[in-house]
């Protein structure tokens, strides 16, 4: 759990340096660093916002290997 005052600019630098651009994607599983693994993504985060003290998003599954365990396993 983190401060909001730690959380916040954390959180609005990566809305900008990486969803704005196209960049923001995950794996199936937490990586174990901060470097995603290209190899291991599932989903694309298209949005995060601020609502009170919670961080909503929102992501697309992709048609990778991962996204379509991913797929299976929602249906």
């Amino acid at each position: 759990v983190y401060r909001e005052s730690v959380l916040r600019p954390a959180v609005d630098r990566y809305i900008q340096s990486q969803i704005r651009t196209n960049r923001a994607v995950g794996e199936l599983n937490h990586p174990s660093g901060p470097t995603v693994n290209y190899k291991e993504v599932s989903h694309k985060i298209e949005s995060l916002e601020w609502d009170g003290n919670n961080i909503i998003g929102r992501a697309k599954i992709l048609d990778t290997p991962n996204g379509k365990l991913v797929k299976a396993l929602l249906d």
